[in-house]
């Protein structure tokens, strides 16, 4: 026991020092973070992709029903911008999954009214001539 009281004043704990510090991380290394889910940047200090600025968080990027690009990233704002042929109706928490205008529904796509038919309805799958 003695012996072990004499060699633990020589014993040296490092860890390791980030500066500046990481924002929303964990110091892994000198100057390195390892960020929470959804942070990114050297810091952990900006929104990672897939991700928006939200009341001071980052909050995950809708699918924009997999017919859209969610705007993400440090810049971002979470809206979605749609594929052609697509769109949001009003009042909907679900992007990009209708068809626009002069886009007609063949299964789960939307393809353009004329290729098809020559008119059709807003957002069906029937074509009115």
């Amino acid at each position: 026991m003695f012996e072990i009281f004499l060699l633990l004043p020589f014993l040296k704990i490092s860890q390791a020092v980030c500066n500046p510090t990481c924002a929303h991380g964990n110091c892994i290394a000198p100057d390195q973070c390892s960020c929470k889910n959804g942070w990114g940047g050297v810091l952990c200090d900006q929104c990672a992709y897939g991700f928006f600025p939200n009341n001071g968080n980052c909050g995950p990027c809708s699918k924009c029903s997999n017919h859209g690009v969610c705007s993400d990233g440090p810049n971002g704002n979470g809206s979605c911008t749609c594929n052609t042929g697509y769109t949001t109706s009003s009042n909907s928490t679900k992007y990009c999954y209708i068809c626009s205008n002069g886009y007609v529904m063949i299964g789960s796509t939307c393809i353009k009214c004329h290729e098809t038919c020559e008119t059709c309805e807003f957002n069906s799958t029937y074509c009115t001539s």
